[in-house]
């Protein structure tokens, strides 16, 4: 059955683009490590304007896979470095969710 891993963020005022850009550059890795990366902005609800960002893949063993290459790849260390030195976004959620039968 299908994982998705899902972080839901709200962008430091004034660094929305940016944050974005982050976004769309970590996507691009986690594609290259073989997870299927959808980025999603909230319309309406309590939390308009954040971005939630998730990864999907097929199953269990696929998403172990992304992860084991995912914590070995140095181009994925230095972007989380880079955004922990300097932050453009919170996290207000995160969660990992598994398909249905």
């Amino acid at each position: 059955m299908a994982l998705a891993q899902v972080g839901t963020w709200r962008a430091v005022p004034g660094r929305y683009a940016e944050f974005i850009e982050v976004c769309k550059q970590a996507q691009k890795i986690n594609e290259r490590l073989g997870a299927q990366v959808r980025i999603w902005q909230t319309q309406v609800g309590d939390n308009v304007g954040t971005v939630t960002y998730v990864t999907q893949h097929a199953d269990g063993g696929a998403y172990g896979q992304f992860i084991d290459k995912i914590n070995a790849d140095n181009e994925w260390q230095q972007l989380v470095a880079s955004f922990q030195r300097d932050p453009l976004a919170e996290q207000v959620q995160s969660s990992l969710l598994q398909e249905l039968p």
